[in-house]
């Protein structure tokens, strides 16, 4: 019989740690989806209006078309249009915290929270809209065209049920 006594090694593994940004930091920016009613863009333009100068405003459009009045009607309102980040893709999304993007922080690093999407657990004959069951794609889509680290989760989280403390990820 052959006994052999190895020290015991330590081996520590370098993972970034990821999580949501709590909701009362500092942000980099707010992010709309723009509407085409016009009573969801005047709720927008309000807080837009509101957050002007104090933190960056990102606008997700479905189209060109849509974009450019949304940075007409920004304009109107004395908002300098030349900082704000755009984005467009062909699945409306005007509640951008129901299928995201999500960001997750490490650092300076950022990812997207990629969570399963089910259209609501409706099934998939039922369809709010056109493009609701395929929603849940948004944000890969938007990670894959910035170079965005995506980190997926089984998880379903969907209509913005989301709220982050320093304790606790609260999902209802």
């Amino acid at each position: 019989i052959v006994i052999l006594f190895l020290p015991a090694c330590h081996i520590k593994t370098v993972d970034k740690h990821f999580s949501f940004p709590l909701e009362w930091e500092v942000q980099k920016s707010v992010w709309f989806g723009w509407s085409t009613d016009s009573a969801i863009q005047n709720v927008h333009l309000s807080m837009d209006q509101a957050l002007n100068g104090q933190v960056g405003l990102t606008i997700l459009s479905r189209s060109d078309s849509l974009l450019k009045v949304a940075l007409k009607q920004l304009s109107e309102r004395g908002i300098d249009t030349s900082n704000v980040v755009k984005f467009i893709h062909y699945i409306p999304n005007v509640f951008i915290r129901d299928a995201g993007p999500r960001f997750l922080k490490s650092g300076d690093e950022v990812a997207i929270a990629d969570f399963a999407w089910n259209n609501y657990g409706y099934p998939s004959s039922f369809q709010n809209y056109q493009y609701s069951n395929e929603r849940g794609q948004l944000d890969n889509t938007l990670a894959e065209q910035n170079n965005w680290k995506v980190i997926t989760s089984d998880v379903v989280a969907e209509g913005g049920a989301l709220d982050v403390s320093s304790n606790m990820l609260l999902c209802f």
